[in-house]
Order: structure tokens, then C-alpha cells, then sequence
């Protein structure tokens, strides 16, 4: 039986060596080459993989370590174009467990995405030890789309991030002793907090009714944007769903005054999530954050949204409004929002947002793609990574905020590469990447099948292979990629014949770290820049599968 031009009873083999192939004649090794052989001796040809135009690359980070998730991670799907998500087969794909830390998926060929007729999925991970991470990817375009989405440590607070527990006992599912938790301060700068009360006679029960049990304990993980590097935390990423009161769900602009997340657990380990009467949930948020509504800093008696968080659609409910009062001694103001249920709580602003003017990249002798990032001046929003191709020059920011006092643009190593003022609606302007430093060259990574082997009874290489790389030592958020196509191999009547690949900007006698996924299995590689040509030779590798 054929599938997609492949022998669907070798699909595994397949996926690792016909996928593989260049990818492991560039950097990487161990694929099962005697199962190429068990595979060559029943049906004696491999017949290529079917080309998918649109896939994304994703790459699941810890924020805190700077570095890949090293657990595996499922991730699964949802929004508008779930449907049109398939594998390396072409086949309809819903989740995946990835390893490694990158992941990836293709979008079915008969979906043609473009600026006025996007493609939007919402991507939704989980992995133990890790708090649910999720974000959103909007593909403009056939071709690569990489996104990035950071996923915290259960418990563990990112920079602006501050953790607070406390402890109160019950009869019969009523609280009897109250507790409060209050977080100390998520910056220095700043002395943002938030707590959670429990009051006396407060009904505690699950989400199935069941009454808490002994002793309950409520942890209380508060986020600022007082300097924004908390918004590495922020579930969905800030162009997530967003529910609205009448139960109508779209994709939306959001920024972030302060974000929780809250859980209370009995005894037993049940989580507690329904309170009658309903419980203060209460943040402090600095006076620097601006009131979207209104285009200006916030003020004592305005309004300010309140959305929780639904992990399992990775979308944001729309709960109500809730009044802004003060400022305090320290200039912060304070808001209390009474709920019934626990989640993760954003008080921010969404609306539809809007689209920037073409902004012009100077890439100041960079080669291959840059990958950048804009943020709001006062830490509320962050946009979705900007991945400019190596042969473009321009690129636009969308679903920013309506109204921004200013904005900051980054590249992926985190250098400042460009600001404005005001909004960035139809605003336009210019990024300089840092130039590179002058010891840089570009390599050439080239295929060696040994002296006594011709070329490889393999076709081509299939999907695309997207391939992460960074010097040693270097964080997970500082690599850069390239892909590896079909266009890379050498060719000889129908078989492989060669191959290389030109990596650019890499430092001569460096060593770095190359990451890439194969069917959501992760490959990785070490190799050391010996010049601009290095040779890497697979011989041992391909013994068996070569015309000699």
C-alpha cells in the first residue's frame, strides 16, 4: 500500500532516514541504516516524501534557564485552521510529543496563506514539571514560520515574578480559619504585589462540587510589568483568543497591568476552584501602565479589563471590569477583583489592534534570517517573534496595541535594534542589527560518502528540515536557524550524489551547538568550525544503502 509516495508499512523507517538523510550528512548521525537495507531488500526503493509548502517550527523554552525544554513535551492544537495541521506524511495531525524542545508541523498544501487570508492556530503545550505554556501563530505566508513558546517551571518565578503561600484549615468544606497570601514585591523598582484572601465561612469545593478536605493551601505566583521581563510567563503569548462576554471568540491584541495565577489545594491534593461567596483576588500595578481605552496613563476610578485564563482552549475569558484606585505611598495603584472560580487572571486591555508600516531592516553585514521581537515602552505587551528571511529587508508588526506611549524593538539575542514613540499603528521606521564581529565566516557544511560509495539509493529529502544553531555557551533564545531543502542535495540519476549547505556568520575554530526535529524527534549535534569548508564524512553511516 502507497501513501503520499511512501510505503506506509516502513512509515517510521522512513521518517528517520529519507527525512534524515542530508540533515544527518550536514550534522547529525544514527539513523538505523541496516533498517534502510531490511527496507531496500522487501521493496527495493524508497520513494521521496510529498513537499509541504507552509510549516512552522516551534521551539518550547525554559524561560528562566535559557534553555530548550529538555522533558517531553505534548503538544497539541486549536483555532481556526486545527484542521488543516498535518505531519511529516501529510496525514491530519492533533498533537505531537515532542523531544528536544522543538517541534514542528505542516499545514496542508491546499491552504495557501497570505497576508489578507492568514492562517491562525493556537499551540498548546504541557510537560512535567512545567506550568501549561500556549501561544499563537499567525502564517502570512507559504514557506517557514518559527514561533516561540516559554513554558515556566511549576512554582518557579521568572525575573519580575514573585510567589506567595499560605495556609487555612476547614470543617466540613467551610473555611474556619482565614489565611491570606501575599506576594513580596516582583521588582525591585517597583513594589508591586498581589494576595488572595480566604475569609471565614467561605464555601471551598472542586470543580465537581466535592467539598475541601482538612487543611488547604493557596500559592499565589504574581507577574509585573513594572520591566516587562515577566511577559516571558504570560499564558498565550499577547495575541491570544480572547472569549468576549457574549461567548464570541476571536483573536486579539492583549497587554497586562499584572497577571496571577492562583491554585488552592486540600489535603487530599484536590484543587479547590469554586468559592461562594466569591474571594479577593487584589494587585497592585505600576502608574507608568497605559489605560488602553483611554490612550493615556491610568488614573484613580478608571476601569481596567479582568480575563482567566482556560488552559485546556488556550483562550482568555472575558470576566468583567474592575475599578483602578489610588495612588498609594509608593505611586502604585491597586485594583480587587471578587471571583467564584481560580485560574490564571490578567487584568490588561484587549482590543482588535492593529498593523504597523513597513519597517526597514539594515542588517549591517548579517547574513540568514533575523529573528525580532517589539515591546511596549511600558512592559504590557510584546509582539509574536518577527522572523525576517534572509532575502528580505522590510517587515511589519501586527496585532500591536492600539495605544502605545513608545516601543522597543530587540533582536533575538536581546539587543536593543530599534525604538519609536507613540503608537505603532501605520507607524513606520528602521531596525540596525549590531554588526557581526569581524572573525566571522560563512561555512559550508559538505556530505562525504566515503571513497568506495557513489551516491545513496534515497530520492529526496521530503519536508523541509529546520535547523537551530548557537555557540557553545550561548542561551536557548540566542540561536539562530537555517533550513535545509530538497535545493541542498546533489543529485545523480534519482539518487542522492552529494550535498551541502552554507551556514553563515560562524566563528572560525568556535564550537557550536546544532538542534533541529525530525517527526517531532529531536537530533542534535556538536561540531567544530575547522574553517569555511568543514567535511563531514558518513561513510560508516550510510554503509549498506550506497550504489557503489
Amino acid at each position: 500500500m502507497e501513501h503520499n509516495g511512501v510505503l506506509k508499512m516502513k512509515k517510521t523507517f522512513f521518517a528517520g532516514c529519507v527525512a534524515l538523510t542530508i540533515f544527518t550528512t550536514a550534522f547529525f548521525a544514527g539513523c538505523d541504516f541496516q533498517a534502510a537495507q531490511d527496507a531496500f531488500d522487501e521493496f527495493n526503493v524508497i520513494v521521496a516524501l510529498e513537499d509541504i509548502n507552509t510549516t512552522v517550527s516551534v521551539k518550547f523554552i525554559d524561560p528562566v534557564q535559557d534553555s530548550f525544554i529538555e522533558s517531553e513535551v505534548l503538544m497539541r492544537f486549536e483555532g481556526n485552521n486545527k484542521s488543516d495541521i498535518i505531519d511529516t506524511f501529510s496525514d491530519p495531525m492533533t498533537e505531537a510529543n515532542v523531544t528536544g524542545g522543538i517541534g514542528g508541523f505542516g499545514i496542508k498544501n491546499s491552504v495557501v496563506p497570505s497576508s489578507g487570508s492568514p492562517v491562525t492556530v493556537q499551540i498548546i503545550a504541557s510537560a512535567p514539571g512545567y506550568d501549561s505554556g500556549s501561544g499563537t501563530v499567525q502564517i502570512s505566508e507559504v514557506g517557514l514560520t518559527e514561533v516561540t513558546i516559554n513554558m515556566t517551571r511549576t512554582g518557579q518565578a521568572v525575573q519580575s515574578g514573585a510567589t506567595a503561600q499560605s495556609a487555612a484549615t476547614t470543617s466540613g468544606g467551610t473555611v474556619s480559619q482565614p489565611s491570606t497570601a501575599t506576594t513580596d514585591s516582583g521588582s525591585s523598582a517597583n513594589q508591586t504585589t498581589a494576595s488572595v484572601t480566604l475569609p471565614a465561612g467561605t464555601s471551598a469545593r472542586t470543580s465537581s462540587g466535592q467539598a475541601a478536605s482538612g487543611t488547604i493551601q493557596t500559592n499565589v505566583s504574581f507577574f509585573t510589568n513594572a520591566d516587562g521581563s515577566g511577559a516571558s510567563a504570560f499564558p498565550g503569548g499577547f495575541t491570544p483568543t480572547v472569549q468576549n462576554a457574549s461567548g464570541v471568540s476571536s483573536q486579539q491584541s492583549m497587554t497586562t497591568a499584572g497577571f496571577a495565577k492562583v491554585t488552592v489545594r486540600d489535603t487530599n491534593g484536590n484543587n479547590i476552584t469554586q468559592f461562594d461567596p466569591p474571594i479577593p483576588l487584589t494587585v497592585t500595578i505600576p502608574p507608568t501602565t497605559i489605560n488602553q481605552t483611554a490612550g493615556r496613563p491610568i488614573q484613580n476610578g478608571d476601569q481596567i479589563q479582568v480575563f482567566s485564563f482556560v488552559e485546556s482552549g488556550a483562550k482568555w475569558v472575558a470576566e468583567g471590569n474592575a475599578t483602578v484606585s489610588g495612588p498609594g505611598p509608593n505611586g502604585n495603584f491597586s485594583v480587587t477583583y471578587m471571583t467564584n472560580h481560580l485560574s490564571n487572571w490578567n487584568f490588561g486591555y484587549a482590543s482588535d489592534g492593529c498593523s504597523s508600516g513597513n519597517f526597514s531592516l539594515n542588517r549591517n553585514g548579517n547574513a540568514g534570517a533575523a529573528t525580532l521581537r517589539v515591546s511596549s515602552s511600558d512592559g504590557s505587551w510584546v509582539s509574536s517573534d518577527i522572523v525576517v528571511a534572509a532575502d528580505k529587508s522590510t517587515f511589519t508588526v501586527q496585532k500591536a496595541p492600539l495605544n502605545l506611549t513608545g516601543y522597543v524593538i530587540q533582536n533575538q539575542a536581546g539587543d536593543q535594534v530599534g525604538t519609536g514613540t507613540g503608537s505603532i499603528c501605520g507607524a513606520t521606521g528602521s531596525a540596525t542589527l549590531p554588526a557581526p564581529a569581524s572573525n566571522l565566516i560563512d561555512v559550508t557544511f559538505q556530505l562525504n560518502f566515503g571513497a568506495t560509495c557513489k551516491r545513496l539509493n534515497v530520492a529526496n529529502l521530503g519536508p523541509d528540515v529546520n535547523v537551530y544553531y548557537r555557540k557553545q555557551g550561548e542561551p536557548a533564545s540566542a540561536a539562530r536557524s537555517f533550513t535545509v531543502t530538497d535545493a541542498n542535495l546533489t543529485k545523480l540519476q534519482g539518487t542522492i550524489s552529494g550535498g551541502s549547505v552554507v551556514v553563515p556568520g560562524l566563528q572560525s575554530g568556535a564550537t557550536y551547538l546544532f538542534n533541529a526535529t525530525i517527526d517531532n524527534k529531536a537530533e542534535s549535534r556538536t561540531e567544530v568550525v575547522t574553517g569555511s569548508v568543514v567535511t563531514i564524512d558518513v561513510s560508516a553511516e550510510v554503509d549498506g544503502i550506497c550504489i557503489k
